[in-house]
């Protein structure tokens, strides 16, 4: 059991837990450590960024296009998506993030 202390606007309290999810994206390393646990696996930050298909080339593609996956990657891959707005992006690369 874990007590957690909550903060909202209408004031503070305690609730005892059997389990906590913290969702904390990037972070989710320092939330581990600070409740108490290993940051196991250590973050990895990577950043992606998307390029856009001209308008005149968007006729070329008519639904989603994915790689085959390759297992000593663990990156789903450079792929195409048509958007509901019409827009096509290519992506995303895969760049190390130096900081968070």
């Amino acid at each position: 059991e874990v007590v957690i202390s909550t903060r909202t606007a209408g004031g503070t309290g305690e609730a005892a837990v059997d389990q906590v999810i913290a969702c904390g994206g990037l972070q989710s390393d320092r939330l581990a450590e600070m409740a108490g646990d290993r940051p196991d696996p250590v973050i990895m930050p990577f950043r992606g960024e998307y390029y856009a298909l001209k308008p005149p080339r968007r006729g070329l593609v008519n639904g989603l296009v994915y790689p085959v996956p390759d297992p000593r990657y663990p990156f789903l891959g450079v792929h195409v998506t048509p958007r509901v707005d019409g827009e096509v992006l290519i992506g995303p690369n895969a760049v190390l993030a130096l900081a968070r």
